[in-house]
């Protein structure tokens, strides 16, 4: 057996800041892959409500026919623009609301344009050869959308060029009308002038008169100009609007349904599979639930000698404590499967044991904290009875957890003292329910009744509430070791169990991880002060 002095639990000087004492430390990939594996029902669940949605919206939609109309558009030669960015102006002209909406209205549709809007597509082929897309549940009406939504777009853009015209003819004309009230007083100017130079042979007349009628010319010359500028304008407009037209009337084509049913279904799995791994993801990186044994050593400062995985008949969806199907064991029962218990029952048990061993008591004893789940720690509890009644000892169980998971796996009732009988072995079994046990007379009462002195082992199974804390714990037994469930329990909630069992003067040897995860790398068991490096110090 090994000595209480050189045991791992002994080491409860160990910094809790080595390994991030609040459990917090930095999210690893291992760890996020290692939450997608422990929920794999959570994100395969999610994929098939995708699948489902998929093959809904599959069926609702019915098959899909497309039909495709191309459109030639004649660009302004009078004020050329880039024809990139200007086929780039017509194809969002196409998927306007506006555009939309016009054609909403002429086929007299009950849904919306912005609805409409995502049933068709405009692709801009070259930069003046447009091609709209429409979509429908029938060819024909495929056809027929993309006829009117093409028309629709024809007259839409035709009235912006008809307006951009506009706009432009009236600042010519405009340019025009100044022009002309320039040319009046010339007109003026030139016939007094005219009077002038035919009285008086002076030169500065005739001068004068020369310079008004150079300037008169000029001015009609650039009224000419801009006159010839309004023509070209409105004849440009009239060609760009006449020359773009529909140069293919609407085609349509059935869309393959296998091959749309196969891009909805992949779709759908894909998406809810994502959905269902993010949120497992988001979780476990916001998630303060403890999982590492490093992070189990800090919060509890007691190494983790033994890790297991999750032990038979504790698995979350069992309704009972007992047998599978939820059955309550009987005594019988329960001695009858000790032989079929799991390796990892053993090894817990076989630690608990040993520990159990090396109490200072008269009487052998040792309290199992349970910290996440008390069907674990009522198991490995159990199962440690049951290898010291095999080898002939009388033990006397004591439960003070918050189910009755160490009363209920012998068959013991509720807020009592029983004494199970075992055919099958030479030791007497001794269970007390927590109802006897929290009385804070409980050593006394257990003296009274002569059950320390009749029995040759102890076994007390706890779960420990902040509010009462464990000073009732001291009566019983001074030494203890925690069974911790991965992912049930905070750091602060481990935190609080070390200082609860110190405060009551328990000294808590070690710890027992239960379903620990196969990913995890980290050490629980911090290292000895004489071995330690210097930084460590």
């Amino acid at each position: 057996m090994v000595d209480s002095d050189t045991r791992l639990g002994d080491f409860h000087d160990t910094d809790a800041d080595l390994f991030g004492g609040d459990g917090n430390h930095l999210i690893r990939v291992s760890s996020l892959v290692g939450a997608l594996r422990r929920r794999k029902r959570v994100w395969l669940a999610s994929g098939l409500a995708g699948l489902l949605a998929a093959l809904a919206f599959f069926l609702v939609r019915g098959p899909q026919y497309s039909a495709t109309t191309t459109v030639l558009l004649r660009r302004a030669t009078i004020n050329p623009q880039d024809p990139a960015r200007a086929m780039e102006t017509d194809v969002q002209l196409a998927r306007s609301r506006t555009v939309a909406g016009r054609a909403v209205s002429q086929l007299q549709l009950t849904e919306t344009a912005r609805q409409f809007q995502a049933e068709y597509q405009a692709t801009a082929s070259t930069n003046d050869v447009l091609e709209l897309t429409v979509r429908a549940s029938t060819a024909a009406e495929a056809e027929h959308h993309a006829n009117v939504l093409a028309n629709a777009f024809l007259d839409f853009r035709g009235q912006s060029v008809q307006r951009e015209t506009q706009v432009e003819i009236a600042a010519l004309q405009q340019q025009s009308n100044t022009l002309q009230d320039q040319v009046r007083p010339l007109d003026d100017q030139i016939n007094v002038a005219t009077l002038e130079a035919g009285s008086t042979s002076a030169p500065s007349a005739n001068n004068s008169l020369g310079d008004l009628l150079a300037r008169r010319s000029q001015v009609n010359g650039q009224i000419a100009t801009v006159e010839q500028r309004i023509s070209d304008v409105t004849a440009d407009s009239a060609t760009v609007v006449q020359n773009t037209r529909v140069v293919d009337p609407a085609l349509a084509s059935h869309t393959s349904t296998s091959r749309a049913f196969i891009i909805d279904v992949v779709a759908g799995v894909l998406g809810g599979l994502a959905i269902g791994a993010g949120w497992v993801v988001v979780s476990e990186v916001v998630s303060n639930r403890v999982r590492r044994r490093e992070d189990v050593t800090a919060a509890l400062d007691a190494p983790v000698v033994v890790s297991v995985g999750a032990l038979d008949g504790t698995r979350r969806g069992r309704r009972g404590l007992g047998l599978p199907g939820g059955r309550r064991s009987t005594t019988g029962q329960l001695l009858a499967s000790a032989g079929a218990q799991s390796h990892d029952v053993a090894k817990v048990a076989r630690h608990l044991r040993e520990v159990l061993a090396t109490t200072q008591s008269p009487t052998p004893a040792l309290v199992v904290v349970s910290v996440g789940s008390d069907a674990a720690a009522g198991l490995a509890a159990a199962s440690t009875v049951q290898g010291l009644l095999g080898d002939g000892n009388d033990v006397l169980a004591i439960d003070l957890s918050a189910t009755s998971a160490l009363a209920r796996r012998f068959g013991a009732a509720d807020n009592s003292v029983s004494k199970v009988e075992q055919p099958a072995c030479d030791g007497t079994l001794w269970v007390v329910s927590r109802a006897l046990a929290v009385d804070s007379t409980i050593d006394e009462w257990l003296q009274m009744h002569n059950l320390r002195d009749e029995t040759e082992a102890v076994v007390v199974l706890a779960t420990l509430d902040p509010a009462e804390g464990a000073g009732y714990l001291a009566a019983l037994a001074t030494t203890a070791v925690a069974v911790v469930t991965t992912g049930q329990s905070t750091s602060a909630t481990l935190r609080a169990t070390g200082q609860m069992l110190r405060a009551a003067g328990v000294r808590l040897d070690s710890a027992v991880l239960i379903g620990a995860d196969p990913d995890d790398e980290s050490f629980g068991v911090p290292a000895p002060a004489a071995v330690r490096p210097p930084a460590w110090a």
